[in-house]
């Protein structure tokens, strides 16, 4: 069972980590796209399965993109800001790479830690997603014209995107920060099976 158990990860990844932020983020220039290239509309008219098909794979192709762009924030932001108050953080984070986990362990931490790191994989792509669709949005009501200039069409497509994209930065780093905690349980936790189990090696030491 453990491959389908696999699988399933996989599938939530490419769902919520690539598909999700990365058609957000790709849908307003595909339409403005086929707006613009009389022959790209012609195409896609004649043949919706490969439209569909077309704006999957970009949408797939973006989300890589926005899961690099999340990883470097990740990388050169929020680890920065977390050692001013987690100052072991990447020592702990070196101690957990070396852990020897078995694969079938029942530890409810390790399960929470794959939670929490696909959540802030989402928070980061989704909020630069959303930005992105912003932008999309209005260089499409620039172009077409889709609908009328209000307070609704300002709200949907600039205030809430920005509003929302503030609010899943914050909670990536929240995330991150969770994220470090948990680690330093699983490694305290190894640790302690160790010092109860002579027999026991544990590369964290």
């Amino acid at each position: 069972m453990e491959p389908l158990k696999d699988l399933k990860l996989d599938v939530n990844r490419i769902i919520l980590e690539l598909f999700i932020p990365g058609i957000f983020s790709v849908l307003p220039f595909f339409i403005l796209f086929i707006n613009k290239v009389p022959s790209a509309n012609k195409y896609f008219s004649n043949s919706e399965g490969m439209a569909t098909l077309t704006l999957f794979i970009l949408s797939i192709a973006a989300g890589l993109i926005l899961e690099d762009i999340g990883s470097n924030i990740e990388l050169y932001f929020w680890d920065r800001i977390n050692l001013k108050k987690y100052s072991n953080h990447k020592i702990e984070w070196e101690q957990y790479l070396e852990l020897n986990i078995a694969k079938n362990s029942n530890l409810i931490a390790q399960r929470y830690l794959r939670t929490i790191l696909l959540r802030m994989k989402f928070e980061l792509s989704f909020g630069f997603s959303l930005l992105i669709m912003s932008i999309g949005l209005l260089l499409l009501q620039n172009e077409t014209r889709f609908c009328d200039i209000n307070f609704t069409f300002i709200f949907c497509s600039l205030i809430f995107p920005v509003v929302l994209s503030i609010f899943l930065f914050w909670e990536s780093w929240s995330s991150s920060a969770l994220l470090i905690n948990t680690r330093r349980k699983i490694i305290n936790t190894k640790v302690e099976e160790s010092d109860t189990n002579p027999n026991h090696t544990n590369p964290a030491h």
